[in-house]
């Protein structure tokens, strides 16, 4: 036993939030649970900063020094959406990124996406979120 050396903590700093920012989305995978033909919501994205604000101040006090935020939502790129939803998303992660420093938390934003309808048109749109 002499060979084994108690586990001081397996805690990380890292903490991690998911955000879902609306249902729509084009395909209907079995684990999902959201309503995939909810066309409601695709206008509150930006309602949901002051709860991730929140939660970026909960993780902070309990002792994160960085977060990973998931931002999850239907499909971002589907032909149906309106162009304010990429001005949307980049407000949203401009104002995270900019909290984050307020606070001096670390934040890394990721945005998942299925890509199976991808267009020349929305891809150009995805890539500007990123430069924003």
């Amino acid at each position: 036993m002499d060979n084994f050396l108690p586990l001081v903590s397996k805690e990380n700093n890292t903490g991690e939030l998911i955000v879902s920012l609306f249902e729509l989305c084009n395909l209907a995978c079995p684990m999902c649970p959201q309503n995939h033909n909810d066309k409601s919501n695709l206008d509150t994205v930006l309602n949901k900063i002051p709860n991730i604000k929140l939660s970026l101040d909960a993780l902070k006090k309990k002792g994160k020094t960085s977060v990973s935020i998931n931002l999850m939502g239907g499909e971002l790129l589907l032909d149906e959406l309106p162009d304010q939803i990429f001005l949307d998303y980049g407000i949203l992660i401009n104002e995270i990124r900019q909290y984050g420093k307020i606070i001096n938390l670390q934040v890394d934003i990721r945005i998942s996406l299925n890509i199976s309808v991808l267009r020349t048109n929305q891809q150009g749109k995805c890539s500007q979120i990123h430069y924003l």
